[in-house]
């Protein structure tokens, strides 16, 4: 039997490496009115090392039957060994044969699972309507409760592609990181279109008319966390741009219930000005044919960057234009601002490891430079950025408590503990934890801001932009973006820059 660890004293956290993911079929059936939802996901697998198991992890689902199929086994094997590990939320499929390094398999999991007001994995959301409480359902993921929708590989590290498909009422709209391929109302004949006993299974009962089937594209190469899909009755409002390197015009939508899509506009305005703008910052263009964002009533973290649906908090998108102040307009315009600049660091190029959380995280906070000043030059962004996170992060930085800002994080579980409200732009307000905190936000921005002052601005976003081509869809840490700018500047960055994020304090 496999071990579940590796050598080196985090890889007791992580998942075995004898497999990795390289594309998702999720299929989820939502049922609003009874609050539950059912799914059924395939998995393609490439078999790195020989492995008689399969672990993968999974949290707060009714797992059903299991099914393999291989290059040896031709046929779905039923997998009837399996054995759960609530702590650290993880199934192990005994196979029953040996999977050979080099060959490829398919794994198939039915489930089911509630639509809880946890504001994690595949929640409910709650809002009024002619006096009437009515719900929707969406998802957050960041940072490990994509396991908690559907049962996979949850790790930044094990990018894969994903089809997304839906189920629900036909009244209803579904939305995922991509665009529909196909939308069509339940037939007697729609269950057998993949032949899959667990996915014709999510039909049964289901009465024609009453329902749909929402198909989406394929995404690009993503880590599971910024996985993203909705289920309600929405409305919203939308526009486009064209986008600067490509020349291609991208559809732009807001989503959110009824009672606030007249309060959309001004984040919406938001969202065309800075996409084109980080494009021309980075040369590299946005890939995904669309970006929306959702907004809910009920929301743990402020904003989260889904790729291709932003998700977020109705304080953090929507602004009353008969009351609205100019601060409030900043909160918004900052939130925006940077969850956009997540569709690059973060989504794009993704952190190998918690520990990298800062890579994310740096350039999109006000002024981590081609932020919103660009497009609010009035709000002077350079000066609140030295009165407000400057200082904020000095503050920290001398407190004995204070950490570096590359910090080690094996424990998923951590991680978990502390996602709160870690996504919202102005996050120090509300931190509770040593990971998520502002010397992972405004220190790193802080120091990053140095640099490209030390070495110039236009130098120092070339080497940004070369750290974003050599990690296209693929993973980073630090020495990555050290290798960009250095190729940039001609400077030993490293030499510059190790100890300002490896150790504690402004030394």
């Amino acid at each position: 039997m496999a071990s579940l660890s590796t050598p080196g004293a985090s890889d007791q956290y992580r998942l075995p490496t004898d497999v990795k993911p390289v594309h998702y079929d999720v299929t989820i059936k939502t049922d609003l009115e009874n609050q539950i939802f059912e799914g059924f996901v395939r998995i393609d697998l490439d078999v790195k090392e020989a492995t008689s198991r399969i672990v993968l992890n999974t949290s707060d689902l009714d797992l059903g039957t299991a099914w393999l199929s291989s290059d040896s086994v031709k046929v779905d094997q039923v997998l009837s060994a399996q054995t759960f590990d609530k702590e650290s939320e993880r199934v192990s499929y005994e196979l029953g044969i040996t999977l050979p390094a080099g060959s490829k398999a398919s794994l198939k999991v039915a489930f089911k699972g509630e639509l809880t007001g946890s504001m994690m994995g595949y929640y409910k959301s709650t809002y009024e309507e002619d006096g009437k409480t009515k719900y929707y359902a969406l998802t957050q993921f960041e940072p490990t409760a994509a396991r908690r929708a559907f049962p996979c590989w949850d790790e930044p590290l094990l990018k894969a592609t994903f089809g997304v498909t839906l189920i629900s009422r036909a009244d209803t709209t579904n939305l995922s990181n991509m665009p529909a391929v196909s939308e069509d109302v339940i037939t007697p004949n729609t269950q057998a279109a993949k032949g899959d006993a667990g996915y014709e299974a999510l039909f049964a009962g289901l009465k024609d008319g009453e329902w749909k089937v929402t198909k989406f594209e394929n995404t690009p190469p993503m880590s599971s966390y910024i996985v993203a899909f909705a289920n309600g009755h929405f409305k919203y409002l939308e526009d486009s741009v064209v986008l600067p390197l490509s020349g291609k015009t991208l559809p732009l939508r807001i989503y959110t219930t009824a009672e606030h899509i007249h309060q959309a506009q001004f984040a919406l305005d938001v969202k065309k000005a800075v996409l084109p703008l980080y494009e021309k910052v980075f040369d590299v263009g946005y890939p995904l044919p669309k970006l929306d964002t959702l907004v809910a009533s009920d929301f743990d973290a402020g904003a989260m960057e889904n790729w291709g649906l932003i998700t977020g908090r109705t304080n953090a998108f929507l602004l009353d234009p008969k009351k609205a102040d100019l601060q409030a307009k900043k909160q918004i315009a900052s939130t925006q601002s940077h969850e956009v600049a997540h569709m690059w660091f973060g989504n794009i190029t993704t952190m190998e490891w918690w520990n990298y959380l800062y890579l994310n995280e740096w350039f999109c906070y006000p002024d981590g430079r081609g932020h919103h000043r660009g497009v609010f030059p009035e709000w002077k962004v350079d000066s609140n950025f030295i009165s407000e996170h400057l200082n904020r992060a000095l503050n920290l930085d001398a407190k004995p408590s204070s950490h570096a800002i590359e910090v080690d994080c094996p424990d998923a579980n951590h991680i978990n503990q502390a996602r709160g409200s870690s996504y919202f732009v102005l996050v120090s307000k509300l931190i509770k934890f040593k990971i998520f905190d502002s010397l992972s936000y405004s220190k790193a921005a802080s120091v990053l801001r140095m640099l490209s002052n030390y070495v110039g601005e236009d130098r120092f976003l070339k080497g940004v932009s070369i750290y974003l081509k050599n990690k296209l869809y693929q993973n980073s840490v630090t020495t990555d973006l050290w290798d960009g700018i250095s190729k940039a500047t001609g400077i030993d960055i490293p030499k510059v820059m190790d100890n300002w994020v490896t150790k504690v304090e402004i030394e």
